[in-house]
C-alpha cells in the first residue's frame, strides 16, 4: 500500500476550492470594473454638463438677427450725425469767412 494519499480521493474538495477561488476572482474583477465604470461615467457626465452649459450660453440665430438690426439702426444714426457735422462745419466756415472779411475791411 501507498503511504501518500491518492489525488483522486480529494478531487471534489480541490474542485470546490478552485471554484471558490474562481468565483472570488470574478467577483473582485466585477467590483473593480464597476468602480472604474462609475468613475468614467461621472467624468463623462461632468464633461457633458460642461458642454451643455457652454452650448446654452452661446448666441442663437435670433440674437444675431437682433444684433444686425441694431447695427443697422446705429449705422443710420451715424450717417445722420455725419450729415449734421458737415452742415455745422459749412456754417462755421461761412461765419469764419464773414468775420475775417469784416476784420480785413472787405
Amino acid at each position: 500500500m501507498e503511504s501518500h494519499p491518492n489525488f483522486l480521493e480529494y478531487w471534489p474538495i480541490l474542485l470546490a476550492i478552485l471554484n471558490g477561488l474562481s468565483f472570488w476572482i470574478v467577483w473582485a474583477l466585477r467590483h473593480f470594473v464597476r468602480e472604474e465604470l462609475n468613475k468614467a461615467q461621472r467624468s463623462f457626465d461632468e464633461r457633458i454638463a460642461h458642454i451643455e452649459r457652454a452650448v446654452a450660453s452661446r448666441p442663437e440665430q435670433e440674437d444675431f438677427v437682433r444684433l444686425s438690426e441694431r447695427m443697422t439702426e446705429i449705422h443710420g444714426s451715424v450717417e445722420r450725425l455725419v450729415g449734421q457735422m458737415e452742415a455745422n462745419s459749412r456754417q462755421l466756415n461761412l461765419l469764419i469767412e464773414y468775420h475775417l472779411g469784416r476784420v480785413r475791411g472787405e
